[in-house]
């Protein structure tokens, strides 16, 4: 029996739906999320000698805002997490557009100490977010936004950074032209999805567990003067990705409990009672996992990993990922399943990176597990990733990547 749309989480929302607060799934805090945010910031806060360095815990970088500098042009997004909004603006003095997160000086405070001292139980840090942006472009990491400057006049503090030409990955994939859920949409996104790959991968190898990825935390822009060279396999002018928003991100990789993340997005470990090793690169393989969904199919495969939340999930959890596919419909053609349209490739590797378990889980190839002598599989492993344009698609043929599983 096939499960109809009107059984399933809504299809991809429109630009910052109002389902939560800031246009995210998430929903009010449960007493036990409340009572755990405090020691959830602490474990969650990367520490600020490591990537702030003492010019920016005590906020001396920031500059004063000259009001002629910057012209506004539209409204980008609401930073409702941060109590302000994300605007593109014209730099009259660099001539080019930036991307200017503006929050109330109220809330940001003057430096990370002081937020923190104001905030105890915020689990998400903008003076965090801000100091990782510098450090990871003082390494040359390729996925980071540019962090151009840091403003401030006696209302709101401006965090500057480069402008992503094609928006988030979910406006993207929200356009009118973009390919319906099949071989095209695969060709399409394959390239991005490697690159979300190993830049995370990346991240992980610098000891940095981001634990926030999502589809709006993901960015797409257009290659111009200046910008790296492309990845191998990929021509020049190939669309470049940006991993962004760190204030969530932390430098350990086990925790204890993490109530924060999208509660779409969330790995289901994290959610258990008596969890205490929640390896934070499998929690973030996880959310990629969910991200290369909604992806493909063009919907979110459900609206919470929580026990008891919601009926999809539920439906993995008793029957499998696979029995699911096969009853799942898609949004814009209910009499069609996801099973059908994707490439089995394509569902070996979601199935991987989706495993409830997390002993089961596909990691990202990252250093660590080969260093602590852990023959792991990894997403390098999967056919998806290593299939030519010619040879993507062959529905009915079980890859030998998959053989055994």
């Amino acid at each position: 029996m096939k499960v109809c749309s009107s059984q399933l989480p809504p299809c991809l929302p429109r630009r910052r739906a109002p389902i939560g607060g800031d246009g995210t799934f998430d929903k009010p805090r449960r007493p036990r999320d409340r009572i755990n945010a405090a020691n959830d910031q602490k474990a969650s806060q990367i520490t600020p000698s490591f990537f702030f360095g003492d010019s920016w815990v005590n906020g001396t970088m920031v500059q004063s805002l000259d009001s002629t500098r910057f012209t506004m042009v539209r409204e980008i997004a609401k930073a409702g997490r941060n109590r302000g909004k994300v605007n593109l603006m014209w730099d009259n003095t660099s001539r080019c557009y930036v991307s200017a997160k503006i929050m109330p000086n109220w809330w940001i405070g003057s430096c990370h100490s002081e937020f923190i001292g104001n905030h105890p139980g915020e689990i998400e840090l903008p003076w965090q977010d801000i100091g990782c942006i510098r450090f990871l472009n003082s390494i040359g990491y390729p996925l980071a936004c540019q962090l151009l400057g840091v403003y401030r006049d006696e209302d709101h503090t401006m965090v500057v950074t480069s402008y992503a030409t094609e928006g988030d990955l979910f406006m993207w994939l929200s356009r009118p032209q973009a390919p319906p859920p099949g071989p095209g949409r695969e060709e399409l996104i394959r390239p991005l999805v490697m690159q979300l790959f190993l830049g995370v991968q990346k991240l992980h190898d610098l000891g940095i567990v981001h634990r926030d990825i999502s589809l709006e935390n993901v960015l797409i822009s257009k290659p111009c003067s200046g910008n790296q060279d492309a990845p191998p396999g990929n021509p020049k002018n190939f669309l470049q990705l940006r991993i962004i928003d760190f204030a969530m991100a932390a430098t350990q990789r086990y925790f204890s409990h993490f109530s924060g993340s999208k509660r779409a997005y969330r790995a289901p470990e994290s959610h258990a009672e008596a969890s205490n090793h929640v390896d934070g690169f499998l929690s973030d393989s996880f959310a990629i996992g969910v991200v290369l969904y909604c992806a493909l199919v063009s919907d979110y495969p459900w609206l919470s990993t929580a026990p008891g939340e919601d009926k999809c999930f539920e439906c993995i959890r008793q029957h499998g990922f696979r029995s699911y596919l096969k009853k799942r419909t898609l949004r814009i053609e209910p009499d069609t399943t996801v099973a059908s349209v994707l490439s089995e490739p394509a569902i070996c590797l979601l199935e991987g990176l989706l495993q409830i378990d997390p002993a089961k889980r596909l990691s990202l190839g990252e250093t660590a597990w080969r260093l602590g002598g852990c023959q792991r599989r990894s997403v390098w492993d999967e056919a998806w990733l290593q299939q030519s344009n010619e040879q993507s698609h062959g529905r009915n043929r079980v890859p030998e990547a998959c053989a055994g599983r």
